[in-house]
C-alpha cells in the first residue's frame, strides 16, 4: 500500500508560521538598525527568502516551525522540493505579500515623510 500523504491543517499550518515569525524575530530586529523604512523591509524580506528556500529544499523539507508541527513541505507530484522549486515558492509567496501589504507599507512611508507618530 502506498504511503499517501494528507495535507497539513489550517491551525498546525498557522501554529508553524507563528513559530517561524518568534524565531525570525532577532533577524527583524537587527535589521531594524538599518537606515530607512523600506530598506529594513527589503533586507528582511530576502534574508527570510532565503533562510525559506534554504530550508524547503533541504532534507528537512521544511523550516523549523514546521519541523516542530510535523509539516513537511512536497510538490504536487509528492517529490522533494527542488531548489528552483523552493526559489519560485518564496519568491512568489513574497511578492504576493508585498502585493497584500502594499497600502500598509505606503502608510509608513508617507507618514516618516510628514513625521507622523503611529
Amino acid at each position: 500500500m502506498e504511503n499517501v500523504r494528507k495535507p497539513a491543517g489550517f491551525w498546525r499550518r498557522v501554529a508553524s508560521f507563528v513559530i517561524d515569525l518568534l524565531l525570525s524575530s532577532p533577524i527583524f530586529y537587527a535589521c531594524m538598525q538599518l537606515q530607512g523604512h523600506v530598506m529594513q523591509e527589503v533586507v528582511f524580506t530576502v534574508i527570510l527568502v532565503v533562510l525559506y528556500t534554504v530550508f524547503l529544499s533541504s532534507n528537512w523539507r521544511a523550516t523549523p516551525g514546521m519541523r516542530l508541527t510535523k509539516v513537511e513541505a512536497y510538490g504536487a507530484n509528492g517529490e522533494p522540493l527542488s531548489k528552483a522549486h523552493a526559489v519560485y515558492w518564496c519568491v512568489a509567496s513574497s511578492v504576493f505579500a508585498m502585493m497584500a501589504f502594499a497600502p500598509l507599507l505606503y502608510l509608513q512611508w508617507w507618514m516618516a515623510q510628514y513625521h507622523i507618530a503611529a
